[in-house]
This record gives C-alpha cells, structure tokens and sequence, in this order.
C-alpha cells in the first residue's frame, strides 16, 4: 500500500488539472481506508497514516474526494 501511495503521489506531481488530481486523492482515501481496516501493528499503521497524510499534502490538502456512490 505504501508503494501505490507513492505512485499516485509520483503521478499527481505530474499533473496540475484539479480534477486529476482530486480523482488521485480519492484513490488515496480508498487505500486508506483498507490500510485502517487490515494493518495490525500499532507501528505499521502509524508510518501508514504519516504516508497518507502526506501524499495528501502533496495532492492539495484543500481538495477533499468526492462523496462516494454506491454501485447500483
């Protein structure tokens, strides 16, 4: 999980369209979220949620995903 947070972060410095950027964002929230629910070490998850935070960062911390749908 932390080398695909690294990739979208590598990708994100790559574009600046906002709506790129806020897809990658997402993409960051749903890998967060497995992160949370699977990672059982107290020091993993910690170095996880500093990664997180920090690809965050870098996408734009003023960019906030897009409420997600559920598939009909």
């Amino acid at each position: 999980m932390l080398r695909m947070l690294g990739a979208l972060q590598a990708i994100g410095s790559m574009t600046d369209d906002t709506s790129r950027r806020r897809i990658l964002g997402e993409q960051v929230c749903y890998i967060a979220e497995v992160g949370t629910r699977t990672i059982l070490s107290r020091h993993d998850r910690v170095r996880f949620a500093e990664r997180v935070s920090e690809v965050r960062v870098s996408l734009g911390a003023e960019l906030e995903p897009a409420p997600h749908k559920e598939p009909r």
